[in-house]
């Protein structure tokens, strides 16, 4: 694709090739070809003050990949540090580690749970469904049975036609993480925080 692209320098500037090139280096890192020099140039590159967020991001995610939960920190800080109005794409790379999560570190998890839940305090409006994903994971995480999830099959979570769920199957998802978190503060806070007081 890139040769055909190369080929009709007019169809794409030289900042796009740049960026597919710097896209498909990155995701082949990730799921394809893995060599530990790879590290040092990465995390370089993740540092410069010119890197875009978005590729802080893929960097991120090909270290946390590739090098175990040694950059967990460093994805926590990012997210953190991202404009809440920022796509909650840039946070889901972090939960969706899988089994990974199993093998951190206590203070590791519980950065992890930590942010997880502060995300879920600051969703949107009732509407906004961009929690829900983050909440399963966090339940997942805990090995809560259904992750936080109602019964899909109550009439109050379906659409009118009963084919679909509605808005409050996702927003009750969220309320129930949070509430969970209300019960359990000790399991869920970051151990690092102890650190500032």
């Amino acid at each position: 694709m890139e040769r055909l692209i190369a080929s009709d320098p007019a169809v794409v500037g030289p900042e796009m090739l740049r960026r597919l090139r710097r896209g498909t280096v990155l995701g082949i890192l990730r799921t394809e070809q893995w060599d530990e020099s790879a590290e040092a140039p990465l995390v370089d590159f993740m540092n410069r003050p010119t890197t875009s967020g978005a590729d802080r991001r893929s960097v991120i995610e090909v270290l946390l990949h590739r090098c175990g939960e040694k950059y967990v920190p460093t994805a926590v800080e990012f997210v953190r540090a991202a404009p809440s109005s920022d796509d909650m794409l840039k946070r889901l790379s972090l939960f969706n580690i899988g089994n990974r999560f199993f093998t951190y570190s206590q203070a590791n998890q519980g950065a992890i749970l930590d942010l997880g839940f502060s995300i879920l305090e600051n969703v949107g409006a009732p509407g906004d469904r961009s929690g829900y994903f983050v909440a399963c994971r966090l339940g997942y995480f805990l090995k809560i049975h259904n992750g936080f999830k109602p019964s899909t099959q109550s009439p109050k979570y379906r659409t009118e036609n009963g084919l679909n769920l509605n808005d409050r199957f996702f927003a009750d998802t969220v309320q129930n993480a949070l509430a969970w978190r209300k019960e359990h503060p000790a399991i869920t806070d970051d151990p690092r925080r102890a650190d500032d007081d």
